[in-house]
């Protein structure tokens, strides 16, 4: 009978202890939304969180409007799904969103057609498209370059700035235009002899600052560019990444998030401090055609910051059933003052 007690102590002793070291970063993580998603936002307008969605269907009243790609948004407690109506038109692929400071308009960057015997396939181009509804405009509408990604609003709202490259993503470079169409410019702004391309740009709230996610010799890291005085530090030194990392400012500009394959962690605008994880997660393997080999799945984490500051939300992007978005408490010492 002594036996008995002493096993069912140790087995509850084992419980406990495994329960409280295992994720211990990944406490409080709710999830929000079951399914596939991709880039996102939380808009500081409406307070609705916007994503990507692809393969998507929205019925609403038995109306079925069907989308390749869709722009979608859910409230943070997951629900009142949604997409913006673009009046029936559709694109193939859409890879990056980001609203206007009056929250009136999204940019996006998206391609109409990866068909090869269409005009153009694979080619991105950058749109605009109402927040409340309507057909998209092309804001570029210029095929010399593949590749017009990651739209940036500047904090006044009258420019949006973007990443333009050829195919094989030489010539990367950083261009602007205005809301309208008009006055497509290529920006001054020196990348630097350490970076051989950049896959996103996102302007600080208060427009000061321009982060930048950049490639050299197939490491990844983050550098942040002064749009006063041109002054550029890391703030994210390089490590080996095949996907990139994913950033999002903090409402007050003093922090950092970033979503990695494995991991989502916080660190300050200055770059002085190390990153502190809040959320881990592990790739499942998969196994080759001969059966004895493992490989990763791809995984990426998009996040963004509430409008207080109080969460981050964030899509998980793999292609295992706990895809979907989540949202996680900020830790104080990240807190708003």
């Amino acid at each position: 009978m002594r036996k008995i007690i002493i096993v069912i102590i140790f087995t509850i002793l084992f419980v406990i202890l495994n329960c409280s070291n295992e994720n211990k970063t990944n406490d409080g993580v709710i999830k929000i939304y079951n399914g596939n998603s991709g880039p996102l936002l939380w808009s500081h307008y409406d307070n609705l969180i916007y994503f990507i969605k692809s393969n998507y269907y929205f019925i609403p009243t038995g109306e079925e409007r069907p989308y390749k790609t869709a722009i979608c948004y859910i409230d943070q407690n997951g629900e009142n799904l949604g997409d913006i109506n673009m009046n029936n038109y559709y694109f193939e692929s859409i890879v990056d969103i980001s609203t206007n400071p009056d929250g009136k308009y999204m940019a996006l960057s998206a391609c109409e057609s990866e068909d090869p015997s269409s005009q153009y396939p694979g080619y991105y181009n950058i749109y605009k498209v109402p927040i409340e509804g309507g057909l998209p405009i092309n804001l570029i509408n210029n095929y010399y370059y593949r590749w017009n990604l990651s739209p940036t609003w500047t904090s006044d709202g009258q420019w949006i700035y973007f990443i333009r490259a050829n195919i094989n993503f030489a010539d990367c470079s950083i261009w602007k235009v205005k809301p309208d169409g008009s006055e497509l410019t290529k920006t001054d702004i020196n990348l630097g002899d350490d970076v051989d391309y950049i896959i996103d740009i996102t302007f600080s709230h208060n427009g000061k600052y321009l982060l930048i996610s950049c490639f050299k010799n197939n490491l990844f890291f983050s550098k942040i560019i002064s749009m006063n005085s041109g002054e550029s530090w890391v703030v994210y030194k390089p490590v080996y990444c095949e996907e990139g990392e994913f950033l999002a400012f903090s409402p007050d500009d003093k922090w950092i998030c970033i979503g990695d394959p494995s991991a989502l962690s916080i660190i300050s605008t200055d770059g002085k401090d190390e990153p502190v994880s809040i959320y881990t997660y592990t790739s499942p393997y998969i196994k080759n055609d001969d059966n004895d080999i493992f490989f990763y799945r791809a995984t990426r984490i998009f996040p963004d910051w509430s409008p207080d500051g109080h969460w981050i939300v964030f899509a998980l992007v793999s292609s295992v059933d706990d895809e979907g978005i989540y949202k996680v408490k900020v830790p104080d010492k990240f807190l708003p003052n």
